[in-house]
């Protein structure tokens, strides 16, 4: 597939020039290049963020806090994935819905589902009148130490719930 991207691309920087050939060549092979670089680019995150959620995720490993955690930011938006620690001091996949519509957890339902990722809805207690004061959903799972798969979720998130492909805005938030 990536021949064919390439041998297009190529074709059509090719039939710029030779058609402009006489006048303002050089003008369309700049604006055609560009054409060629788009299709260099990878979906996703990038190798940079991935090194950097791998270093916050194995920082976060090492915590001793309870309270320690671990949260991605998509800066272009309001949405987040966190990660904390369990109670065994084992990486925990938190992924609340509260910032989701329904189309964006179906499909978060359908992008974890490889993973085994549960979908709990969770109730708030009123302690004193031992009531139910609200409801919320949360996608979650325990990886253990598993940072690799941790990196992984956060990207099918990211470009399978989010629509988001390339160029992602990241900010890593750490406790």
């Amino acid at each position: 597939m990536r021949k064919i991207i390439y041998l297009i691309t190529w074709t059509i920087i090719t039939s710029c020039t030779m058609v402009n050939s006489t006048n303002h060549s050089e003008q369309k092979e700049s604006t055609a290049i560009p054409i060629l670089q788009k299709t260099k680019k990878t979906m996703g995150l990038s190798l940079e963020q991935k090194e950097e959620i791998n270093t916050a995720l194995r920082a976060l490993l090492k915590r001793k806090n309870a309270d320690a955690y671990v949260i991605i930011n998509i800066l272009s938006s309001d949405n987040y994935i966190q990660f904390a620690l369990d109670k065994n001091s084992e990486l925990f996949f938190d992924f609340p819905t509260i910032q989701l519509n329904t189309l964006q957890i179906n499909k978060a339902k359908k992008a974890l589902l490889p993973y085994d990722v549960q979908f709990e809805v969770v109730k708030s207690n009123d302690p004193n009148k031992k009531e139910v004061i609200r409801e919320f959903s949360v996608f979650n799972k325990n990886l253990k130490t598993d940072v690799k798969t941790a990196i992984i979720m956060t990207e099918k998130v990211i470009t399978e719930v989010f629509d988001l492909r390339q160029n992602i805005p990241l900010q890593i938030d750490e406790n």
